[in-house]
């Protein structure tokens, strides 16, 4: 893991995100490259002639260009790989498009605090789900520390065998231990069968959690086993699976104080 892409709207949270992946990359060898996907508002970009619309994404550009160069200028130069932006509609899927080159996302959970906050953070809920890499995000709270474990949140679903592949080697890539979290409702007789955690067996220790809701399951077992990052496994699913999935990782994604790990 030596590319670490981190994507950016210049924003405060972005800023402290940035500060934890420097010191990610120094610990770990990795170079950063930092980019930033711009478009014009809807309302300036519809029914504007060509030689308009290529003037208006100029001067935008030339702006962000400028702040691009504030933004990195504190980068170590041994980390600083190359900063670029990139004009596109939609902005979780250029940011897909750049991962296909690279080891890890690290990013921000939200973005300006402002009426654009909620759609940003769409973005990070996205980009998590859909990304061909790794995504790390980090919330404003978060700080790094190299000596923290990993807690992998599973409902050891089918299709996790490929993305336990992927954790192994990313923990010991990050030279860290595995432990995992089952979160169970009271008096569910619906556990899983010991077949279903045969990949899970001698990668670490399973906790099964129970809690009426599996994201006080998570954060209650996280606030007990600091410093730690969250690993998850998003899918893509039909359309029920997908709609009720998403709602729990954006739940995960606004309310946590630590980073979260996403494969998908």
């Amino acid at each position: 893991m030596k590319k670490i892409l981190f994507p950016t709207d210049f924003s405060e949270v972005s800023q402290h995100a940035l500060r934890y992946a420097v010191d990610f990359a120094k610990e770990f060898g990795a170079v950063i490259d930092v980019w930033t996907v711009y478009q014009l508002a809807s309302v300036d970009a519809a029914n504007l002639p060509p030689i308009y619309l290529e003037e208006m994404i100029k001067e935008k550009r030339e702006g962000l260009e400028v702040q691009m160069s504030h933004f990195v200028k504190d980068i170590p130069q041994s980390l600083l790989g190359q900063s670029g932006l990139q004009y596109g509609i939609d902005i979780s899927y250029e940011i897909d498009k750049l991962a296909e080159s690279y080891d890890l996302i690290i990013m921000a959970t939200q973005g300006e605090r402002n009426r654009l906050e909620k759609w940003l953070g769409s973005i990070t809920t996205h980009v998590l789900r859909h990304s061909p890499c790794p995504v790390l995000v980090i919330p404003k709270e978060a700080t790094f520390n190299k000596w923290f474990k990993m807690i992998y949140a599973t409902n050891f679903e089918e299709g996790e065998d490929t993305v336990l592949v992927k954790l192994k080697d990313f923990s010991t890539y990050l030279r860290t231990q595995i432990e995992f979290i089952h979160v169970v409702k009271p008096n569910d007789d619906n556990h899983p069968v010991s077949s279903s955690k045969t990949s899970f067996e001698g990668l670490g220790q399973i906790h099964q959690i129970s809690n009426e809701e599996v994201v006080d399951g998570i954060f209650q077992f996280l606030k007990a086993n600091e410093p730690a990052i969250l690993a998850l496994y998003l899918p893509t699913r039909g359309f029920i699976g997908d709609l009720l999935h998403k709602s729990v990782s954006k739940q995960i994604t606004f309310q946590i104080d630590r980073p979260i790990l996403g494969f998908c």
